[in-house]
């Protein structure tokens, strides 16, 4: 889903969130901060009340893109500052490299 909300100077990417729940496009949302590095995207109560999140907190995530670019440092945290012209992603990934199977050759 792709979709545009309007704000006003000095609000965060929490607020971008603030206006899709209030918009009814999510039901809720989560941001925590269990490394110590700021807080990040991490649930997503979806209108159908599915919770896209990883209860374990380390195989899958919310990968978090800013304008086309993997987030690193402060961007896609709650507190990152809106500009117009921002593009934020989030796409619930893992970590796990999928693989397909180790050919059967020469195995005993």
């Amino acid at each position: 889903m792709s979709k545009a909300y309007s704000f006003t100077e000095g609000q965060t990417l929490a607020d971008l969130f603030a206006a899709a729940k209030a918009a009814g496009d999510i039901k809720d949302y989560e941001f925590s901060n269990p490394y110590g590095y700021g807080e990040y995207l991490a649930s997503v109560m979806m209108p159908d009340d599915t919770v896209v999140s990883d209860p374990t907190g380390a195989a899958s995530y919310w990968a978090n893109f800013k304008n086309g670019s993997y987030a690193s440092g402060a961007a896609c945290q709650a507190g990152d500052k809106l500009a117009a012209g921002d593009a934020f992603q989030f796409a619930f990934t893992d970590l796990v490299v999928n693989r397909g199977p180790l050919p059967t050759s020469g195995l005993s």
